[in-house]
């Protein structure tokens, strides 16, 4: 799993994603504001210098990018290509215009993104919910998002006049994509609408 850190002042919210989903790779994105201070700047050599101790002490590789805070587009598109199956994007240090940037580089790679997290001040992890798009969506998964609210897969065959088989497999590509889940009650498979 790799993961993509905004990383700032501190680096207390880096650690607790990589424990709970694994990683074998983490890459942290930093920047410096042109109005930064010697004292500012000095802290945030502090953290990385913390990172790098305790990544190494991890075994695991990484490696910093520094970014221009203002440069969104450029961002967007550099952040897009570190971005790979599967991927943990934490956007909780740093600057906002660049968690900003991290989040739409997620948004255009999001079959890649596996989760996208912030770290509260308690260190409890925020799960953001999946932006979904419906637009890569053929007609009959458009149709079968339509009805498929708390219906088992019978009866969302039997409302589109489709077959068992065709709304099983469409329906797991659904849920692959994140906007299904299958409620297993008794013999009976229930699909639940996630969006």
């Amino acid at each position: 799993m790799r993961h993509i850190i905004t990383i700032g002042f501190h680096s207390k919210h880096i650690f607790k994603p990589i424990r709970k989903y694994g990683a074998d790779e983490v890459f942290l994105i930093y920047s410096y504001q042109p109005t930064s201070t010697q004292e500012e700047r000095e802290i945030i050599k502090k953290t990385k210098r913390e990172v790098a101790m305790i990544m190494e002490s991890l075994g695991l590789p990484y490696t910093f990018i520094e970014v221009n805070p203002y440069e969104f587009s450029l961002n967007v598109e550099k952040f897009r290509k570190i971005i790979r199956k599967p991927t943990v994007i934490n956007l909780t240090g740093g600057k906002r215009i660049v968690a900003f940037a991290l989040l739409y580089a997620a948004l255009y790679e999001q079959e890649k993104v596996e989760k996208v997290v912030y770290v509260s001040v308690e260190g409890d992890i925020v799960e953001f919910p999946r932006f979904l798009s419906t637009a890569g969506l053929t007609k009959l998964e458009k149709r079968i998002l339509g009805v498929c609210d708390e219906k088992n897969i019978s009866e969302i065959a039997r409302d589109l006049g489709i077959s068992l088989s065709t709304a099983s497999v469409y329906i797991d590509r659904l849920r692959r994509k994140g906007f299904v889940k299958i409620i297993e009650d008794g013999r009976r498979k229930i699909v639940k609408k996630l969006i």
